[in-house]
């Protein structure tokens, strides 16, 4: 009984040790919530492929829109659900000024990736990160993870994990930044 009691503990002990690194590692990119703070962190640019071979590049929209990151995958079911609320938010918000790209990670998921486009008939730009070079400068923990980028190109939120876009509290989050 012990025994079991002290591996209990251990694991208990590894979760806590797991979160610490992890808000560690998401406080040292100085992202912020849409809804205050001060610390601001610009957003790496990059350039992606989209699945019809045209190139996005992040900086071209600075400015601009505002730009919600979302990285995923195909076999994500988080991503899976959350899509369709992204979608609906795209919808919502794209006339005034909102750009959504979904990035996938997955090495030689094109097929995959199309596949899963045209099943959620999804309208958004979709970005191939085969090596994952955005994902990493990104410091992607998992996924899913969502970043809101203002048009300044300031991180001003990075969520890991589903949400509903379709919510009033990320409507808001998304409201505040078009304004």
């Amino acid at each position: 009984m012990h025994r079991q009691w002290y591996r209990w503990r251990l694991v208990g002990v590894g979760s806590f040790a797991f979160v610490a690194v992890f808000l560690v590692l998401t406080l040292a990119t100085g992202t912020t919530s849409a809804t205050g703070g001060d610390r601001r962190r610009q957003a790496p640019d990059f350039a992606l492929q989209t699945l019809e071979g045209r190139t996005v590049r992040l900086s071209a929209l600075r400015g601009k829109k505002v730009v919600l990151l979302n990285f995923w995958a195909t076999w994500c079911p988080p991503c899976r659900q959350e899509m369709p609320t992204l979608q609906q938010l795209y919808t919502d918000y794209k006339k005034r000024g909102l750009e959504i790209l979904a990035i996938d990670s997955e090495p030689a998921a094109k097929a995959a990736v199309r596949a899963f486009v045209q099943e959620l008939r999804l309208t958004f730009p979709v970005l191939l990160d085969p090596q994952r070079e955005v994902s990493r400068q990104y410091r992607v923990p998992g996924l899913p993870v969502s970043v809101l980028i203002d048009r300044d190109g300031v991180i001003r939120h990075m969520g890991v994990g589903y949400r509903n876009w379709t919510d009033q509290e990320a409507k808001r989050d998304v409201e505040r930044l078009l304004e």
